[in-house]
């Protein structure tokens, strides 16, 4: 009965040993191959969001971007050539989203936003609320109909206009050495577009109401005239905790002479919502142009926000 029992056992661990060495032989020699894990959608609920200067957030992954004295240039080439989205073959004519040349694309907001991040944590923690300032009274929490307005370049999510967003008129824009023309890109529901052909020229749009749900902006935009060292800046302009304005640089663009995307930019201000009494946080977006030598200008039109809740 032992040298039964005996017998078994030795069986046993036989084939024990053989599934372990048939195991080891399958992994070999290439190691493990762990698969694809969870990309960054660009979209943190409950947490701000803080791109480094990167020039295509992972949220709405584009086309490489150009430099606008060479169309046909990609990105750098770094020997590994990531395969860029084509526009569809009705829209063969779509220029490629635009974050310009060197020095441009989106600025690293990290360290203003780790510090907005820990003083949201200590106001959530103790239960209290933002306090309300002047653009509280004035924000519109309302979105029209969203739609894939940036489908030809390989961006799925739905967008809906800012309000003001179509500059079918200069009301509730602030606007300095810019003017409405008449003017717009072929492709978004725009009327118009802000035409920056001053050396200090600035917009600031209509308030808008955010929150966790509407955590990017893109729009259109267009360059014209001699090509110089200049630069349109992205702003957002917020109500702090505190309650008061503070603005905060998003993105420094350069764009070609024909209208294009302008890159996915994260707002990034959108979690004080948390720390609102009514679930939104006020913002203005900002444009400013630098370095504008005479005879240059920047158009931008077709502002609009991706509503997350339509994903």
């Amino acid at each position: 009965m032992r040298k039964a029992l005996r017998h078994v056992l030795l069986l046993a661990m036989l084939g024990l040993a053989v599934g372990l060495a048939a195991a080891g032989a399958s992994a070999a020699p290439g190691g493990s191959h762990p698969g694809p894990g969870f990309g960054n959608t660009g979209h943190q609920h409950g947490a701000f969001q803080a791109p480094a200067a990167d020039p295509a957030p992972a949220a709405d992954p584009g086309p490489a971007v150009q430099d606008p004295g060479n169309p046909a240039s990609g990105s750098h080439d770094t020997g590994h050539q990531p395969a860029s989205p084509q526009a569809p073959a009705a829209d063969t004519s779509a220029p490629t989203p635009h974050g310009g040349g060197p020095g441009s694309g989106l600025r690293d907001t990290s360290h203003q936003i780790a510090s907005l991040q820990k003083r949201l944590d200590r106001l959530v923690s103790q239960g209290d609320t933002a306090d309300t300032g002047t653009l509280s009274t004035l924000e519109n929490c309302s979105y029209g109909a969203s739609s894939q307005v940036f489908s030809a370049w390989g961006d799925s999510a739905e967008y809906s206009l800012a309000p003001g967003g179509d500059l079918a008129s200069a009301d509730g824009w602030t606007l300095r050495n810019v003017t409405v023309d008449p003017a717009h890109d072929p492709y978004s529901a725009a009327a118009g577009s802000l035409l920056f052909s001053g050396g200090d020229a600035t917009a600031e749009s209509p308030v808008a109401c955010v929150n966790l749900a509407n955590p990017t902006i893109r729009f259109f935009v267009s360059h014209s005239g001699p090509r110089a060292a200049s630069s349109l800046d992205v702003n957002v302009v917020y109500e702090g905790l505190d309650g008061n304005r503070h603005t905060l640089t998003l993105a420094r663009l350069t764009a070609g002479d024909s209208w294009q995307p302008s890159l996915t930019i994260p707002i990034g201000v959108n979690a004080l919502s948390v720390a609102s009494v009514n679930g939104w946080t006020p913002v203005e977006f900002g444009f400013t142009t630098q370095g504008l030598a005479p005879g240059e200008s920047y158009s931008v039109d077709g502002i609009y926000v991706d509503p997350f809740r339509s994903r």
